[in-house]
């Protein structure tokens, strides 16, 4: 959705010589919703960048526990970001805040994908936190079958599937 403004506002501007007002704003606003949001979906895909040169080096049953105490520092971190972000969103709300930009924008539309997509991420850390203690639980072969299935996933990755 935000390609086809950017080529009209691109189209318009260079060959037309008619610029809009609104498809740069339009277009910052809608990379705000596709960050927040996505973000939760790609941490439910295991898909957010990592550096594991150490972490590889460390047994499954290691990395387990590094990604679950990980999981629980990066939960309390989303769950202060949900709050903070909702204190904005009520603030801009209250005080019928406005982008001051080429169009006027309530600020809380703007500023609503941070608290939900903070939350989203929560509540996917919490998922990640419970699966890693009902592993750490099962023993050695729940915390082999997790390695095997994240392994696999790596493997799909790299085959382009």
């Amino acid at each position: 959705m935000l390609i086809p403004h950017l080529v009209y506002e691109v189209v318009a501007r260079y060959f037309f010589n008619k610029p809009t007002i609104w498809a740069v704003d339009f277009t910052e606003y809608g990379m705000v919703y596709v960050t927040f949001l996505g973000s939760a979906w790609l941490l439910r895909q295991r898909s957010h960048i990592q550096v594991d040169m150490l972490v590889q080096r460390l047994t499954p049953r290691q990395q387990l526990r590094l990604d679950t105490v990980m999981s629980v520092v990066a939960a309390v971190v989303m769950a202060v970001f949900v709050w903070k972000g909702a204190e904005v969103v009520s603030e801009a709300w209250a005080n019928n805040q406005v982008a001051l930009k080429a169009w006027l924008v309530p600020r809380w539309i703007i500023m609503l994908p941070i608290p939900v997509g903070g939350l989203l991420m929560f509540i996917e850390f919490v998922r990640q936190i419970r699966e890693g203690v009902l592993a750490w639980r099962g023993g050695a072969q729940a915390v082999a079958h997790r390695s095997i299935e994240l392994g696999a996933g790596e493997l799909e990755e790299q085959r382009g599937l």
